[in-house]
């Protein structure tokens, strides 16, 4: 008989009519954030082409399984196997055996709801079982669930050990091993779990798989888009969040901006510093100026990956405020300046754009006429400024070489004045370039992850996201005013809180794991993915229920306070 539950609590409650339980393993208890089960040979084939070793891993790996004599071959059988088709020795085929435990270790992971279920059924006095397909033995398989904390079970049945599957004699063995009168099983596979428990007189649930329950929503193709190991990790990881419960829906559950970093922005990220990794290696670059304070985590994860040849990489303080006051050279500079869109009163323009004190503004001239009272001041600070910043050029060794300046989404204006200042050549990089109607922003040397767009263009599900991008990769320091007299950063006041300070450090950290996972597995496969992790924005964004959370960003070059509460 085959029941039907909607939660833990249900299948509790329907534990209490049987003597035994027994659970599926892979699938249903834990799961690969690989996509596919087989994308571990993928990886690992790649990771020994890096290493040299071109041994036709994957379709070796395939055949030593498929023409292997020994029914149900465990893994060392395997690869005795594989040493024999190949040009390997056993010893060297050892080498292989032990990296792809290593990846299966990687990549697998809990199903905590299940895991939880389990345990609590074993509390209950329930004799709790194990059964799986699988060509890794018993010791192996008990180590890999102790360290992802499932240990609450009597016995564990694997085939290759048993020289059995579930769809010929496994279940029949079970009941042999332990005989009892009523029997349930847990499981993931309509085939091997259900239908052949169920013709050995053993009654089933079924738990859809994290890939099983997603095709029921992917109705934007995902699946089949996913055309390469790099994009399947991508999705894989995806859904070992998503549909890690096998009870919820992703959009049942309450969303914390925690979990939206790591399902919206963490792929982003790593596109977008996988692609810059590959843009020097291609190009030189003297140094790699990673723009304050959007590039604060862009850094730092570069500096994780860093080649011995790769140039190296700076925490460049700049911000508009600061480069647009070194340029105040005429009247139509200081004019253009002064009539941005601020949130400030027009009385307080002199102070909190140029940096003025002790000023007078005469109600009775006009706006521009009152700014250019002060043109002589203006134009002393700015230049003032502008030596400052030269000054700070130096001090970190910037000049006389062709650098990368790095940032998210902009129109270019750092890029544009910082080219003018510095003593060289420079490139940039970013996410996404904003198109403008000035010429000399549309002239700039640069390249993007993502194609250019006007301001507010919707072509990318992540723009819709970008305020939220900026909030969380940014430093921990205020945003940038001007440099002193030594080239020493002088910076604003501060003006989030201690509390939403530690939190980005925290949303940091957790998109710094994410991306350090993703590398190693994606290390030497590193084609354009970008596209596609955008489309994993977009269909969060359509199946996941509006998501209520509130990001303060202070503008500090209009001034303005910008809240999302609705991404």
């Amino acid at each position: 008989m085959r029941r039907t539950v909607k939660n833990t609590d249900e299948l509790l409650q329907i534990v209490d009519e049987y003597d035994a339980v027994s659970f599926d393993i892979f699938d249903t208890l834990i799961m690969r954030k690989t996509l596919l089960p087989e994308d571990v040979f993928a990886i690992a084939e790649q990771k020994l082409a890096g290493q040299g070793c071109f041994c036709d891993f994957v379709l070796n790996r395939k055949r030593a399984i498929l023409e292997n004599t020994t029914a149900n071959p465990n893994i060392n059988e395997i690869y005795d196997h594989f040493a024999k088709i190949s040009d390997l020795s056993v010893s060297e085929c050892q080498v292989l055996m032990q990296l792809e435990l290593e990846l299966e270790r990687k990549v697998l992971v809990s199903r905590r709801t299940v895991v939880e279920a389990l345990k609590r059924i074993h509390n209950m006095g329930k004799p709790v079982f194990l059964i799986t397909d699988m060509y890794l033995p018993a010791d192996i398989i008990e180590e890999i669930l102790a360290g992802l904390g499932v240990t609450d079970y009597d016995d564990l049945l694997v085939s290759c050990d048993y020289r059995t599957l579930k769809t010929e004699n496994l279940f029949s063995v079970y009941r042999k091993k332990h005989p009892y009168n009523r029997y349930l099983h847990i499981g993931d596979n309509l085939n091997s779990d259900i239908e052949c428990a169920e013709k050995n007189g053993i009654d089933t649930v079924y738990l859809p798989s994290a890939l099983n329950a997603f095709r029921e929503h992917d109705k934007k193709g995902l699946i089949p888009q996913a055309n390469t190991v790099y994009k399947r990790n991508m999705l894989g990881f995806m859904l070992a969040d998503l549909y890690n419960d096998p009870f919820a829906l992703p959009k049942e559950r309450e969303w914390h901006i925690q979990d939206v970093a790591m399902i919206t922005m963490a792929p982003i990220v790593f596109c977008m510093v996988a692609k810059l990794k590959r843009i020097v290696e291609e190009r030189h670059y003297g140094k790699i100026l990673f723009a304050a304070r959007d590039g604060y985590l862009l850094k730092k994860l570069y500096d994780e990956i860093k080649g011995e040849n790769d140039p190296e990489a700076v925490y460049f303080y700049t911000s508009r405020r600061a480069v647009t006051n070194i340029s105040c050279e005429n009247e139509h500079q200081i004019l253009w300046l002064a009539n941005l869109p601020y949130s400030y009163e027009k009385e307080k323009i002199l102070k909190n754009v140029f940096g003025l004190s002790d000023t007078e503004y005469n109600e009775k001239e006009e706006f521009n006429t009152n700014i250019l009272n002060y043109k002589a001041e203006i134009m002393r600070i700015s230049n003032e400024r502008k030596e400052n910043y030269r000054k700070y050029l130096h001090n970190i060794g910037v000049g006389g070489d062709t650098y990368l300046f790095v940032d998210l989404v902009s129109s270019g204006t750092c890029q544009m004045y910082i080219d003018r200042l510095i003593d060289g050549e420079l490139a940039g990089y970013y996410l996404c370039k904003l198109k403008t109607d000035e010429q000399a922003k549309e002239s700039l040397n640069y390249s993007s992850l993502y194609k250019p767009v006007p301001i507010g263009d919707e072509t990318y599900s992540f723009y819709k996201l970008y305020y939220l991008f900026e909030s969380v990769l940014t430093s921990g320091e205020p945003s940038l005013d001007c440099f002193d007299r030594e080239g020493k950063p002088i910076f604003l006041a501060e003006t989030r809180s201690a509390e939403e300070i530690n939190q980005v450090e925290s949303l940091q950290s957790s998109l710094a794991g994410y991306f350090r996972e993703m590398w190693y597995l994606c290390d030497g496969m590193r084609e354009p993915a970008e596209l596609f992790a955008d489309r994993l924005i977009e269909f969060w964004r359509e199946n996941i229920r509006e998501c209520k959370i509130n990001v303060n960003l202070q503008d500090d070059w209009m001034g303005t306070q910008i809240i999302v509460n609705d991404i």
